[in-house]
């Protein structure tokens, strides 16, 4: 950890849209018990809204185009930065997969 300062501008990068989410649930979670919310019926389900330009591009890489036989080959951060490691991880394993089957 590292306090910032004006020098170090050229040096930092913005956060991904993943640890924007992660870090404001974490700030959420530190002020408000969301289990218990559920619970007491105050809210039904709670996660964080999307960003519908972001999952548009997602969809015109990964699904339009030549249709999910040809998924983008080699490393793609796009659904990494959007979804986390978890979900990327699924979509590269995928398009591994129908490469492999395609052959």
């Amino acid at each position: 950890y590292h306090e910032y300062s004006k020098r170090m501008h050229g040096q930092l990068q913005p956060f991904r849209d993943v640890d924007l989410i992660r870090i404001v649930m974490r700030v959420l979670g530190e002020h408000l018990n969301f289990r218990e919310l559920e619970q007491q019926k105050v809210i039904s389900r709670y996660f964080p809204a999307a960003k519908h330009e972001r999952i548009l591009e997602l969809h015109v890489k990964w699904v339009c185009g030549m249709g999910l036989l040809w998924c983008p080959e080699g490393p793609d951060d796009s659904v990494r930065d959007y979804f986390g490691e978890e979900v990327a991880f699924f979509f590269e394993y995928y398009a591994f997969y129908i490469r492999m089957l395609a052959l």
